[in-house]
């Protein structure tokens, strides 16, 4: 093996035919002589124009080899041979033999093992075995090892432990004996692969978003995510490597036709076999109602959090309806006529109006069948006193009615016959940003109605209860005064003997998305074994 002055190997030109040592004797090509380095000296035996058999190139290395102590009367190579497969995939975390044979028509007596690494031309020290003694490179102590008795057999493989992507490259076993040298060299190629875990992360858009990810891959990986027909999906996928040269991968994708029975994330080396991890989605109808519920939670908790006080407006109420003390609950105390709620519209407004931004506030509406909730304008407000209304006028009024057991508008009423959850707090998110008023059963955290309105100066907040039997008072209205985010919250009230609380969990949200991933566990989601 011809070495340069730089230790870089090269082709040869002028080799002696008879086999040399590479232990005593290594060829280096100079500018204009082969240099042989015995026993550490420099020597220059022949000239790169000289022929091998010349007689003044082979004397030369005679010379040289007895210097250096080695037999001049040298055993031809034929009987010999060391032999390894070209090629070995090693994997990366495990122990990996590098295999290297010697046949021979002799016994071996006093052999020297040598295992060098040559990578971009440059050689490194692995392994020697010598005279029983072993010698690890400087970077493979603790490393590398023999096969026990493997020698006498002529079996010099060489156990590399615990592979890195850094071993990767050619290896070199020389075995050399006083009269005899042979080597072979085996190219190591390292492939690093890994378990793919599953997750759900969540709603994402009108979808459910699902990633996998995995790490230890060697070399870079490819990921594909595939449906049961085939068709490929667009990840958003993203591969990192680290110090020790692995990849990792985080692939996301969002799924969201119901047609999607079967989901297929593929991570592939294309110097092994595929790992695939496959969700199949055998119940996506459960799968899909258990998000629009995460996806209405969310929803109603965003809208929750621009909660704000509302209390209602002495000077803007009929005249027949009556307070509570902390002025956050109304119902209807009839006269003894009766007559005064022909002429005027039984309504309360509250104090506070809203010209910008987003508010939510939450009335109780309790069992009540007979009820109004919403906003009106400043305009119709002010013209509340002065005018003789029985309804409430078409323009600058947004509201969600009961009538009789019956919701209005039609809309609401056939949101509310599909829900069998009943209705005893509504919530209101008024956002003026986005000119809507949207209507929330609380008690479920579920959108009723969302309805648009007309920029305007002001609007105000109204109620209207439900009218009494003479003698006997109507069934409240009550705004709910915790404005915290904390659930559960009690809705109390002190005036009557209806249902004293509304519980409501804030940890459905987490529960839910918890739930969600123990579909897997449960076998509505069934994630296949990585295969390798």
């Amino acid at each position: 093996m011809l070495i340069d002055t730089e230790g870089i190997a090269i082709s040869p030109v002028c080799l002696p035919k008879v086999p040399v040592s590479f232990d005593f004797i290594t060829p280096v090509l100079e500018a204009t002589h082969y240099v042989f380095i015995v026993g550490g000296i420099r020597n220059s035996v022949c000239s790169p124009y000289q022929s091998p058999d010349s007689s003044s190139c082979s004397g030369a290395l005679m010379e040289e080899q007895q210097k250096a102590g080695v037999y001049s009367s040298l055993v031809p190579t034929e009987n010999f041979e060391v032999i390894s497969p070209p090629n070995v995939l090693g994997v990366v975390g495990l122990d990996t033999v590098l295999p290297c044979n010697v046949t021979s028509m002799k016994p071996l007596y006093d052999i020297e093992v040598q295992w060098k690494k040559i990578t971009d031309g440059r050689i490194e020290d692995v392994y020697i075995w010598r005279n029983t003694v072993n010698k690890p490179g400087q970077k493979y102590v603790g490393r590398t090892e023999l096969l026990k008795d493997g020698l006498a057999a002529g079996n010099v493989s060489l156990t590399l432990k615990n592979v890195l992507p850094a071993d990767e490259g050619t290896y070199s076993c020389i075995v050399n004996s006083k009269d005899w040298s042979a080597d072979t060299t085996t190219v190591l190629s390292i492939a690093g692969t890994n378990e793919v875990f599953f997750e759900i992360l969540g709603p994402r858009g009108q979808g459910i978003e699902l990633a996998c990810r995995s790490h230890g891959w060697f070399p870079k990986p490819t990921v594909e995510w595939v449906v049961r027909n085939k068709q490929m999906l667009s990840p958003d996928t993203e591969i990192h490597q680290d110090s020790k040269e692995l990849f990792s991968v985080l692939s996301r994708v969002t799924i969201t036709g119901q047609e999607v029975e079967e989901v297929t994330c593929q991570i592939q080396n294309n110097m092994a076999q595929a790992e695939k991890t496959t969700v199949r989605l055998s119940n996506y109808d459960s799968l899909q109602a258990r998000y629009d519920t995460i996806n209405r939670e969310l929803e109603f908790r965003r809208a929750r959090s621009y909660m704000v006080p509302i209390t209602l407006d002495v000077a803007r109420k009929h005249p027949e309806l009556a307070l509570s003390p902390d002025k956050r609950t109304v119902h209807h105390e009839p006269s003894d006529q009766g007559s005064i709620i022909k002429c005027q519209l039984p309504i309360v407004v509250g104090r506070e109006g809203f010209a910008l931004g987003r508010h939510y506030w939450e009335v109780q509406v309790w069992d009540g069948l007979d009820w109004e909730v919403g906003v009106l304008t400043e305009t119709v407000r002010d013209t509340l006193i002065g005018e003789s209304w029985q309804e409430l006028p078409k323009h600058g009024v947004w509201s969600l009615r009961r009538e009789k057991g019956k919701f209005w508008p039609e809309e609401a009423n056939n949101v509310m016959h599909q829900n069998t959850a009943p209705l005893a707090a509504v919530g209101l998110d008024l956002d003026l940003e986005q000119n809507t008023l949207s209507f929330y059963n609380a008690g479920v955290s579920g959108r009723i109605l969302e309805v648009s309105i007309e920029p305007s100066m002001k609007l105000y907040p109204f109620l209207k209860p439900g009218l009494g039997k003479v003698g006997e008072k109507g069934k409240p209205l009550s705004i709910n005064h915790n404005t915290g985010w904390d659930y559960p919250q009690k809705m109390q009230h002190d005036m009557r003997n209806y249902p004293t609380e509304l519980k409501f969990s804030w940890r459905r949200l987490v529960e839910s998305f918890a739930k969600l991933r123990n579909l897997i566990a449960k076998g509505s989601l069934a994630i296949d074994k990585p295969v390798s």
